[in-house]
């Protein structure tokens, strides 16, 4: 008995040790987006929509000017990894098309190709950020080809209205440290207002 009582002794001890020394990682604690975040992080947070705060952003924006038509169609990407924390963004796509709606229609260009030797589909539009203002990247791969496989990542600013959700303004600039050899501008808008469909 004295032996049974020494061996259930020792097991509780050694457990109890066990179990202090055991530290329990949440892969991240959640954070309001709406509040700011910090791109410092290194921890691993996460900057989640709680309030819907993206939403407005979220669906398909025109700008016509002439006979050709700049669209573009955000989407809400939860959980965004961004190098050390992860926060929700917004995400999308591009395409000029001339004579829109027409007979003749005809897309002009697309963010959405084929590249990687058809691996992998380019994500035109990154943007994050707060309510009413994201800033991120559009990705110009208009003159992506086997001969010249080069993407060229333009800054973007995309703030809506406050007074109207339903109009944003859309400014691109030149990023000076991706200079590619070859590439003679970006043919997307560089500063335009879209209306909301």
């Amino acid at each position: 008995m004295k032996k049974i009582f020494l061996f259930i002794t020792t097991m509780i001890l050694f457990s109890q040790n066990l179990k202090s020394q055991i530290t329990i990682v949440d892969p991240y604690i959640e954070y309001d987006l709406a509040l700011g975040y910090d791109m410092q992080a290194k921890d691993l947070r996460y900057y989640k929509d709680f309030n819907g705060n993206l939403n407005p952003f979220i669906g398909v924006w025109k700008n016509t000017t002439g006979n050709k038509t700049f669209k573009i169609t955000l989407y809400k990407k939860e959980m965004d990894y961004m190098g050390g924390y992860y926060m929700d963004s917004v995400e999308g796509n591009y395409q000029m098309i001339e004579n829109e709606g027409q007979a003749n229609e005809s897309v002009l260009f697309k963010s959405n190709i084929s590249i990687n030797n058809g691996n992998d589909y380019a994500v035109g539009i990154h943007i994050w950020g707060n309510y009413p203002a994201l800033s991120g990247v559009a990705i110009d791969n208009t003159y992506y080809t086997a001969s010249f496989p080069y993407i060229n990542p333009l800054r973007l600013d995309f703030r809506l209205d406050p007074a109207n959700n339903n109009k944003a303004y859309w400014k691109l600039k030149d990023r000076r440290e991706f200079k590619i050899e070859g590439y003679n501008g970006t043919p997307l808008p560089m500063d335009i207002i879209l209306t909301k469909q």
